[in-house]
């Protein structure tokens, strides 16, 4: 989709140099995209993070959207990556876990991925970022073909601990929520920390989990 969106009037793919140059202002858009949001991307935000020229953004890209478009494609590319490998932990058995803790701690961090360890600023950067996104009808798809992804690989994760995975896409919205309800709550919560706030989340999620039915 976005591949496609984004092809401009410069030199074919075969090129070497203009291969690299354009996969480096993908790159550097979707780091641009991570930190600060879809408004953190301009064509003088990308080519300085890539190191190319200002002219190189038009030659590459039919517009900035069309950039933007193709870095949401590479960061969900990475984040995808990253929760299948999450979701093949293995989590101890419900017999070990019998309060879950341990499991909602994997669902948690899989829910969190590179946001994760950063605190409340991370958690509210992770639905800010979300969020945005999905105001672009063009980018909308992807990222609810990304959510069932997610559930997917929560639903990994019940069955490694021997757990009804029947509940998968529930379990990934109780997370959210209490992930934010941890933002929110800041200091009358678990405070700004990581860990204290990863840990919250984790405890409040775990009795939904035990609830869930083992697997004979």
């Amino acid at each position: 989709m976005a591949a496609a969106a984004g092809e401009g009037p410069g030199p074919s793919s075969g090129a070497p140099r203009g291969a690299a140059r354009r996969a480096a202002l993908v790159a550097a858009a979707a780091g641009l995209v991570a930190a600060g949001g879809p408004a953190a991307l301009s064509a003088r935000a990308a080519a300085r993070a890539a190191g190319v020229p200002l002219a190189a953004v038009t030659y590459y890209f039919d517009d900035v959207p069309a950039l933007l478009r193709e870095a949401v494609e590479a960061l969900l590319d990475d984040l995808g990556e990253r929760v299948l490998a999450a979701s093949e932990a293995t989590p101890p058995p419900a017999a070990e876990d019998p309060g879950a803790t341990a499991l909602a701690g994997a669902v948690v961090g899989l829910v969190l991925g590179p946001y994760g360890g950063r605190g409340a600023a991370g958690v509210r950067a992770l639905y800010a970022r979300t969020l945005e996104l999905s105001a672009d009808p063009e980018l909308a798809p992807r990222l609810g073909a990304f959510d069932a992804a997610c559930a997917d690989a929560v639903a990994r994760l019940l069955r490694s601990a021997g757990r009804e995975a029947g509940a998968a896409r529930a379990v990934l919205a109780l997370a959210d929520g209490w992930l934010v309800a941890a933002a929110v709550a800041g200091e009358a919560g678990p405070g700004e920390d990581a860990g204290a706030l990863e840990r919250w989340a984790a405890e409040r999620l775990a009795p939904g989990l035990v609830a869930l039915a083992p697997v004979r």
